[in-house]
């Protein structure tokens, strides 16, 4: 069984993750097909782009934004998970309101703005999260669950963080943390697949 300090050492080494994992991937890409000789006789104008020149290119764009999102994805999963063994308090929702929010894709994104209250130590504090994860998700339902489950009013069980009871959750679930993974899949699929049509492209006499 894990235990709460393992937890926190996974948090602190996703922090690591998101801050430095950007940068590498961005240099990977480009630095792989340097050293391959994909760069050869490379020009930005007059001359059709190969399959490694689009990829290392395509990648050093994408690849930091994937590999920043994967990270933080982790990152919350070991929020939650390190939330579990937190103490709880007492406290009470005072606002809960469903937002949709529409993107570049042809899909919608949605959230549940919250607001609830509670006392540790003789302070009052506030929070806004149901679980660690990204606000807005594609899963409507889970929303719309939260929002029945939280209404405006309701008495609600607050997991703070002792080191810092500023931090709170109100479940320590990780399935918030687990959405959104096709905008991970985006950033990394992306450069291949476009490499691919280009190369074919450039092909075609």
């Amino acid at each position: 069984m894990r235990t709460s300090r393992d937890g926190t050492a996974a948090v602190g080494f996703w922090q690591l993750v998101m801050v430095f994992g950007p940068p590498v991937a961005f240099v990977l890409p480009i630095l792989a097909v340097w050293l391959i000789g994909g760069f050869e006789n490379f020009q930005w104008i007059n001359k059709p782009i190969t399959f490694l020149q689009a990829i290392a290119t395509l990648g050093a764009m994408c690849f930091p934004c994937g590999t920043f999102l994967q990270a933080r994805r982790k990152w919350n999963q070991a929020r939650a998970h390190e939330s579990q063994s937190w103490p709880t308090a007492p406290g009470e929702v005072e606002r809960s309101v469903k937002k949709t929010r529409v993107t570049g894709l042809p899909m919608k994104l949605f959230a549940l703005e919250l607001t609830y209250s509670y006392r540790v130590s003789g302070y009052t504090h506030q929070g806004n999260s149901v679980q660690f994860g990204a606000k807005y998700v594609a899963a409507e339902g889970l929303i719309e669950a939260q929002a029945q489950k939280y209404p405006a009013g309701s008495a609600v069980t607050v997991h703070y963080d002792p080191n810092d009871p500023a931090t709170s959750v109100l479940e320590t679930s990780n399935e918030m943390a687990r959405q959104n993974s096709f905008q991970i899949w985006l950033y990394f699929l992306s450069p291949p697949v476009i490499s691919a049509v280009v190369a074919m492209k450039n092909a075609v006499p």
